[in-house]
């Protein structure tokens, strides 16, 4: 039977093995690293990865930061006396500067837009007197397109029933549609 100088079992190479090939030619390894085995070794998938990744952020939109983040409120809506409709803003990192709120009365009755910042909130859902940017506001609106600097952290763009805050029932219906944008 065949029986080999290098092993005692029969079929069985011993694997030949020197230093040379272990680390491949030079002291470099293909397929594992870049750099040579005696200085810092970078794993040739660790670098593909990041390759891949700059490559895939570079062409992806918004993705290293350079884009203002905008973010957009949108809705058709029918509100009767004792409803709002409410666009709540939290400004993140760096917040929002600019705002843009168009408005499109859909029925008979006027719709108030206030904006203010979320101190005020408490002060007009509890129907007491309040504060809000008069800029970025209007009273009694059948139609609306606002433009303007933002100076508020946190914020609020509210579309309220112009009989919201009366104890008188009133059987009036506000049928609008908004679109609020902060960037």
């Amino acid at each position: 039977m065949g029986s080999d100088s290098r092993g005692s079992k029969p079929n069985q190479m011993a694997p030949i093995a020197t230093r040379a090939t272990q680390r491949g030619f030079n002291g470099f390894n293909a397929g594992k690293s870049f750099i040579s085995c005696w200085g810092a070794v970078v794993r040739m998938r660790t670098l593909l990865l990041t390759v891949m990744m700059l490559c895939a952020c570079l062409f992806t939109a918004g993705c290293t930061g350079g884009e203002d983040e905008e973010m957009i409120c949108e809705e058709e809506v029918t509100l009767t006396q004792y409803e709002v409709s409410e666009c709540k803003f939290l400004g993140g990192e760096s917040g929002y500067s600019e705002l843009s709120i168009e408005m499109t009365s859909t029925g008979d009755s006027p719709v108030n837009i206030f904006t203010f910042n979320s101190d005020e909130y408490n002060n007009w859902i509890d129907c007491e007197s309040f504060g809000y940017d008069e800029s970025l506001s209007e009273m009694s609106s059948t139609g609306a397109s606002i433009e303007g600097k933002i100076d508020f952290y946190d914020f609020y763009v509210v579309f309220d029933h112009p009989n919201s805050c009366d104890d008188e029932e009133t059987s009036a219906i506000v049928e609008f549609s908004f679109k609020v944008t902060a960037s």
